[in-house]
C-alpha cells in the first residue's frame, strides 16, 4: 500500500474499488448508518485532506474470488484504481465441487491481473471476512453460547488461514479479522453484566450491525495512518 499512502501524503487524488461480499454493502443489517467503508471514508479525509479519495463500492452479497474473474474488468479494472480492497473468502459451499481449489486458482488470476493493469498496477489489500457468531434468537449448538464463533464447513479457522497464507505469498498487504474476532474477550463482573462476547456487534449469525462495522473499520485504521476513533466520540482522553 505504499504508493497509495505516498500519494495521499503528496495530497494526490487516488481511487479505491472495494469488492466484497454483503458484509461490505450498505443494507438493512446496518441499521441506517456507515458500514466500514464509509467510516474508512471519512477517516481519509479528516487524515489527508479534502477532495482526495474517491471510493467505488462493487461489492454484492453471496460474492467469492471464485465469481470474481469475469467480472474483474467491469467491475474493477475499469475504473484504473490506486488501491483494490477485498474483503471475500476464496469460495463459499455453493461454489463447490473444489470450491477452494477454484478459489485460490481465481485468486491468482486476479493478482495476476491486477499486478498486469495499465497505467499502472494498483495495490492490493485482503480482509479477511469477520466470523459466523451465534446469536440470541437463532439456533445454538448443545453445549455453546450466544456471542461465540461458530467454525461451520464453510466457515473456520483453516479456510481463513489459507486465505491468508495466500495473499501474503503474493506480496498483498493483509487484516485479519477472523483472527481478531475470534482473539476477542470480554470481562464482566457478575453474571449479569455479561456482554455474551460477539453477540453484540451482529445483526445475525452471519452479518455485523452497526457496532460490528465500526470494529471492522477500527482493524484495519493503522494500516492507513488513520486514528481508530473519531472526533464525533466521546472517546477516553477527550
Amino acid at each position: 500500500m505504499n504508493k497509495t499512502l505516498a500519494k495521499l501524503r503528496n495530497k494526490k487524488r487516488v481511487t479505491i474499488v472495494v469488492a466484497g461480499d454483503s458484509n461490505t454493502i450498505i443494507s438493512m443489517n446496518t441499521q441506517g448508518r456507515m458500514n466500514w467503508t464509509g467510516y474508512l471514508q471519512e477517516a481519509l479525509w479528516e487524515r489527508y485532506g479534502d477532495g482526495l479519495v474517491t471510493m467505488i463500492n462493487v461489492s454484492e452479497c453471496g460474492f467469492t474470488f471464485t465469481r470474481l474473474p469475469p467480472l474483474l474488468e467491469s467491475r474493477v479494472l475499469r475504473w484504473q484504481p490506486d488501491l483494490v480492497i477485498f474483503q471475500l473468502w476464496l469460495a463459499r459451499t455453493d461454489d463447490e465441487p473444489r470450491g477452494q481449489a477454484k478459489g485460490r486458482a481465481a485468486f491468482l488470476d486476479t493478482v495476476r491481473r491486477l499486478r498486469q493493469a495499465s497505467p499502472a498496477a494498483p495495490d492490493i489489500l485482503v480482509c479477511t471476512p469477520n466470523p459466523r457468531v451465534l446469536c440470541h434468537g437463532h439456533q445454538v449448538p448443545a453445549g455453546a453460547e450466544p456471542g461465540e464463533v461458530y467454525e461451520c464447513a464453510e466457515w473456520n479457522a483453516a479456510r481463513n488461514a489459507a486465505l491468508v497464507r495466500l495473499a501474503r505469498e503474493q506480496g498483498c498487504t493483509v487484516v485479519d479479522h477472523f483472527t481478531a474476532w475470534r482473539r476477542k474477550t470480554y470481562t464482566f463482573a457478575h453474571p449479569g453484566a455479561n456482554p455474551r462476547g460477539l453477540w453484540q456487534r451482529m445483526i445475525d449469525p452471519v452479518h455485523p450491525n452497526a457496532l460490528g462495522q465500526l470494529m471492522l473499520f477500527r482493524e484495519m485504521a493503522s494500516v492507513f495512518g488513520v486514528a481508530k476513533y473519531f472526533p464525533w466520540e466521546e472517546t477516553p482522553g477527550d
